[in-house]
């Protein structure tokens, strides 16, 4: 689950359906020094992990 606020922005570059699934591929306009695989952030209020 996501908690916090918004710290940055981003741009979805590319979308990738793979097997019934999508990957969004986001170019983030900020720095994400600790984001560890495996985590959430979220997009546009959907809670999406880190792969």
């Amino acid at each position: 689950m996501c908690t916090g606020l918004v710290q940055g922005t981003g741009s979805i570059t590319r979308l990738d359906n793979i097997g019934g699934q999508t990957r969004l591929t986001v170019e983030q306009q900020f720095a994400l020094p600790d984001i560890v695989l495996g985590e959430s952030i979220a997009v546009n209020g959907a809670c999406l992990t880190v792969e």
